[in-house]
């Protein structure tokens, strides 16, 4: 988890460093420098952190099921509500990321890759053998 100082600055100097830091993202137009720039910026777990967020909301938006969502991304059920609420609550900024860069016209083929990965996250339902062949296709078919 993210750690903020104790110390407080008022909110003027907050809003001010946070315009800047938008102001610096917006201006970047390549995805090197966007790249090189996050890679200095963010530790590890903060890429890691702020990645899975934006792939939640992604599936969200996608209606996919929470549990598939924890197993495929290795979340909890908390994080993924958490990012739910956002985007019922508003979510403006995850909607307007979604139809600008996460459509399926923008993104055929990585979609039909997690929909290999979800399907094979969709654990078979008890009892069912169609859907234990499913499950065993979608399992064989990760690895091709």
């Amino acid at each position: 988890m993210p750690k903020i100082s104790y110390n407080k600055i008022s909110k003027e100097v907050e809003h001010k460093i946070w315009k800047a830091l938008v102001g610096v993202l917006a201006k970047i137009d390549n995805e090197l420098v966007v790249q090189k720039f996050l890679d200095d910026f963010l530790t590890p777990m903060e890429k890691i952190m702020l990645s899975k967020r934006l792939m939640i909301s992604v599936l969200l938006q996608q209606n996919i099921n929470i549990g598939a969502i924890c197993a495929l991304l290795k979340v909890s059920k908390a994080t993924v509500n958490s990012v739910k609420r956002e985007i019922i609550k508003s979510g403006e900024g995850y909607k307007l990321v979604f139809n600008k860069f996460f459509t399926k016209s923008k993104l055929g083929n990585f979609l039909l890759i997690l929909d290999k990965w979800l399907d094979a996250a969709r654990l078979p339902v008890k009892g069912s053998g169609s859907d234990m062949i499913r499950w065993r296709r979608a399992m064989n078919n990760l690895s091709t």
